[in-house]
């Protein structure tokens, strides 16, 4: 379900905009501040490159959609 930035807990979803006209990046909220994501080179599919922890900080200015899962 749909919440708001200000309800965001560890465990909840985020969905960015980044140079694109529509979301095309997404995330978990980690504890400490932290993302979880997944980083896009040239290729999307890149099975080189692994997942990242990095501060959710510079995702915010992108993110247009915090989800929760029901269970919560």
């Amino acid at each position: 379900r749909k919440i708001e930035q200000t309800e965001a807990t560890v465990g909840d979803m985020w969905i960015a905009q980044v140079r694109s006209p529509v979301p095309n990046h997404g995330g978990i909220l980690l504890e400490n501040g932290l993302a979880l994501h997944h980083p896009c080179g040239n290729n999307p599919v890149d099975p080189t490159r692994l997942s990242i922890r990095e501060p959710i900080g510079r995702w915010l200015p992108h993110i247009t959609l915090w989800l929760r899962h029901n269970s919560r």
